[in-house]
């Protein structure tokens, strides 16, 4: 595909760059390490070309709407412009999530800005769908609303509740560009956060506190309109758990605490990870990566793949860290002696579940033993018990695909032997 664009004129063309944008999907998902590593170099070039023919402006695009008196002629040009600019908007939101994902897989910060997309949001699917331009007008004139009050992801983002009603916009389109947007915020808190933080500070030292507490309550508030919507499912669910887990740990701290850096890296951190241990943020990180396996043990066959397989992989290592540091404390290893598994203190707060007051007092407070529950077992695990935790997401993970080893794609198989090293700590 980069051949094709040797040949300026290509770089103009829709269906060659969306070619490419399917070729980088397939890729980069592939778990072949050289392939995905050309898809990640080869997202910069389609960037740069969408880029600089304006596509992630606002003022690349245009009202293109129906009037009544349009003839058949004047309706099919109308419905062949809206088709087009929509299919280059699409792209580019395509390429944005694409970013996202990458983004948050390799733990490296996003290459678009959310400001910079000021190109509208998607319009309603009902257009998108209509087979014909009579069809396409009939949908157009039956939504409510302006067609111009189409609004871009900075007016989403900046507002202080999500409110889509007034807006001809595909609601569930519009709050999926939003989730992504999301991570920019929190990647650029995250990056604010590491490169301030003092050497002897933890992680939730007075760096970016405000900033932290901001967050917080705008990525909650939003929450509860996306949950309204019943955007926040599957996929999608797991993806805003994650980046809710993001916001409370740093995972690139943790991968350098399990040794994928070596030993000295591992010393490295250490002093900070026991530092974070002993703040709301470790037990908030807890709580999300119970939360995304909750979802994952709802989705349904075969679909956790892709950043679905990262976002289980990233909770599991989140819950081993929280486990390891707990289990080197003096008083759990004391503890430890005393309760023989799988009998647990009688206060035991399961992670993925439903939120309750129980969970709340455990996130301020430390007040209750964290642990797991898988299937419609009622056997309760301790996140300390770290090879028991691990063999049942793998179980779970397994299961999704069949219950047959090798069944997995092959990204999937390699977070699952990472688990599997995960498992004799």
């Amino acid at each position: 595909m980069p051949i094709c664009f040797l040949d300026n004129t290509r770089i103009r063309d829709l269906q060659t760059l969306q070619a490419n944008m399917l070729q980088l999907e397939i890729a980069f998902w592939s778990g072949n390490s050289m392939r995905m590593e050309l898809a990640e170099s080869f997202q910069q070039p389609i960037l740069t070309m969408l880029r600089r023919r304006g596509r992630l402006k606002r003022s690349m695009y245009k009202t293109v709407a129906p009037r009544d008196d349009d003839d058949e002629a004047s309706l099919g040009a109308k419905y062949a412009a809206w088709i087009e600019q929509e299919s280059w908007k699409r792209l580019v939101f395509r390429l944005f999530h694409f970013d996202t994902h990458a983004s948050m897989s390799l733990l490296r910060p996003p290459c678009m800005s959310a400001a910079e997309l000021t190109l509208p949001c998607p319009e309603p699917n009902a257009f998108w769908s209509a087979p014909s331009p009579t069809a396409w007008k009939m949908a157009f004139t039956a939504l409510p609303g302006s067609p111009h009050a189409v609004p871009c992801l900075p007016d989403l983002l900046g507002q202080s509740e999500l409110r889509f009603e007034t807006h001809a916009v595909d609601v569930k389109e519009a709050s999926i560009v939003v989730i992504h947007g999301f991570w920019r915020l929190v990647s650029h808190y995250q990056e604010w956060n590491t490169v301030f933080r003092k050497p002897t500070q933890n992680l939730d030292g007075d760096v970016g506190g405000a900033r932290y507490q901001e967050l917080t309550k705008m990525l909650e508030s939003a929450k509860l309109r996306l949950e309204d919507s019943h955007v926040l499912q599957g996929n999608h669910g797991l993806l805003f758990e994650l980046i809710l887990l993001h916001l409370n740990i740093s995972l690139d701290d943790v991968q350098h605490f399990a040794g994928l850096e070596g030993l000295s890296e591992a010393q490295r951190v250490y002093p900070t990870l026991q530092g974070w241990l002993k703040t709301p943020k470790s037990r908030q990180a807890l709580w999300h990566a119970g939360q995304i396996l909750r979802i994952a043990e709802t989705m349904p066959q075969k679909s956790i793949r892709d950043l679905a397989a990262v976002a289980v992989y990233q909770a599991t290592l989140t819950i081993w860290a929280n486990g390891v540091l707990r289990r080197s404390t003096e008083d759990v290893r004391k503890s430890s002696v005393q309760i023989e598994p799988p009998v647990i203190p009688s206060d035991v707060i399961i992670l993925n579940t439903t939120e309750d007051s129980r969970v709340r007092r455990f996130v301020a407070l430390n007040r209750g033993v964290p642990a797991l529950t898988f299937g419609n077992s009622s056997h309760q695990v301790p996140i300390t018990d770290i090879k028991r935790m691990v063999e049942c997401v793998l179980h779970l993970l397994r299961t999704n695909h069949g219950g047959t080893p090798g069944e997995e794609p092959p990204l999937l198989e390699n977070l699952m032997q990472l688990m599997t090293s995960f498992a004799s700590v």
